[in-house]
């Protein structure tokens, strides 16, 4: 299968921040989030040697919701690629990310579905282990 990223290429790594619940009614919270989009942008790395702009990290959380989604889709319009993880479309600020790389002709990926389920069982044992610590 070809690659979709090409190495040293800049991509937007897009994955929701706020708590929501999956389709098996599982509630995942913002911790569970920030872990998971850890595991998306070490697994995407190392897949494909790019450079990932990465909102969750880049941009302070103590920033008003307005500001926070100003400054992504800045950063979202220097990069080639933007890349939708998790469960992107239950997410306002995810799903206005993809109508702006849309809009700008920026390339669109999406993670698969069992790399998805994968890393959000893998957060979660992961944020288990942080409480009981």
């Amino acid at each position: 299968m070809p690659k979709l990223i090409k190495s040293n290429e800049v991509c937007y790594l897009a994955h929701p921040l706020a708590a929501y619940t999956d389709d098996f009614g599982r509630e995942y919270k913002r911790i569970d989030n920030r872990i998971c989009e850890a595991l998306y942008a070490i697994h995407i790395k190392g897949e494909y040697g790019c450079i990932l702009r990465r909102p969750l990290k880049e941009i302070s959380v103590d920033l008003d919701e307005e500001t926070a989604m100003a400054k992504c889709l800045e950063m979202l319009a220097q990069c080639g690629t933007l890349i939708l993880c998790g469960n992107w479309e239950k997410s306002k600020g995810c799903r206005l990310e993809e109508q702006k790389a849309s809009h700008l002709g920026i390339k669109i990926i999406q993670i698969n579905d069992r790399l998805q389920i994968k890393l959000l069982k893998t957060a979660n044992k992961k944020a288990k282990l942080g409480e009981a610590g």
